[in-house]
Parts: C-alpha cells; structure tokens; sequence
C-alpha cells in the first residue's frame, strides 16, 4: 500500500516518467507494473485522485497505450482531442464495455504472438518480444459499476473482461489502473482487489 498525503517526497509532473525501477510517482516511490501489474487508486472526494491520475496517464502515455474510461464524463473527456489518445478516451457505457472486450482480445492475440514466436521460452514477457505495454485506465470504477448494475448482461461483461485482464494480463502486458473512493468488495470483487497494488 502506497500513501501519498505528505508533502516531502513529491515530485513535479515532468518528473512522473518510467525508468528501470518502474513509473516514478514520489522520490522513493514507484509502480513497477511489470512486478506488480495491476494498480488501485482511491481515496475520498477532493484527495487527489485526479491529479494523481494525470500524472499516471502522462507518464505512462510515453511508454505504451493508454486506454481511459470516464463513466462519470468529466475530467478526462477533454483529453479524446489530443492525438495521443485519439479513439482512445471512452465516456458512453457500451464504447466502455467494447473497450474492454478489444482490449481482452488484444491480450489474446498477444499470447498467441507469443506463443508461436521462434524465440518463445515459457515465462519470456511481452518487452522480450517487442510488444508495448497496454494501460487500461478507468476512473471512477464505482461510477460505471453503478450505471450496469441493473443490466446484468452488461454487468457480466464488465467483470468477466476485468478478471481476464486482472489474472492474465501481465505476461502480455496488459495493464489495468482503477480509481475509486472506496475498494470495497461492492464494487470489486475482493479476490480480484488482492491482484492491485
């Protein structure tokens, strides 16, 4: 678990980038998505959790695709405009659920890449074969999970594409970054909570 309410430690925004010990969020602090592959942020209304998100977003952007939902239409909207995430930014529940669905069948036609790769060797991850890293980033996870919850079918697609990606995601190198105000198993499943740091 990573706390970010002090001041000391804070970097600048250009500071926010990838290196060899992962994603730079503080001085000392940083997501290694490739040792641990799945990230929760949360915490209450005006904590930072946007900001924190932006900065994510512009770190990540400069290393592989970011993919953002917005099922609240609010703070990320704006970035669909920019050319790095054209047809990237999804607000409109079923452009949410098929971003997932294709983001799912991109990490499976990775495996079978990988798979049939001359160089395949059991363990080898998706860097080892030239491959990117995909970042799914949903803000407001509990937003979108209220707006299915009385649409079962929609409800299945959306739990069954975040297992799939949650479970076997970070040999491919699909990545999924989830903010809300309260990871509490009403929103997502406490077995799947275990997998983010």
């Amino acid at each position: 678990t990573v706390v970010l309410d002090h001041i000391e430690g804070r970097i600048d925004i250009k500071d926010v980038k990838v290196d060899s010990q992962g994603l730079r969020l503080m001085d000392d602090i940083y997501w290694n998505f490739d040792e641990q592959p799945h990230l929760l942020v949360s915490g209450g209304t005006g904590g930072g959790k946007t900001v924190t998100l932006m900065s994510i977003i512009k770190g990540l952007a400069e290393v592989g695709t970011v993919k953002i939902l917005d099922p609240k239409k609010s703070d990320f909207v704006g970035l669909k405009d920019a050319p790095v995430f054209k047809g990237q930014v999804f607000f409109e529940k079923d452009d949410m659920i098929r971003c997932m669905e294709e983001t799912v069948d991109e990490m499976n036609r990775r495996y079978i890449y990988m798979t049939k790769h001359r160089e395949y060797a059991a363990g080898k991850r998706y860097s080892a074969y030239g491959l990117r890293p995909i970042f799914l980033i949903a803000d407001e996870w509990a937003a979108l999970m209220a707006e299915i919850q009385k649409d079962f079918k929609a409800d299945s697609k959306v739990l069954d594409n975040l297992t799939q990606i949650v479970l076997k995601g970070r040999q491919a190198g699909v990545f999924m970054v989830l903010a809300l105000q309260r990871p509490d198993g009403e929103y997502i499943k406490t077995s799947l909570r275990d997998n983010f740091m």
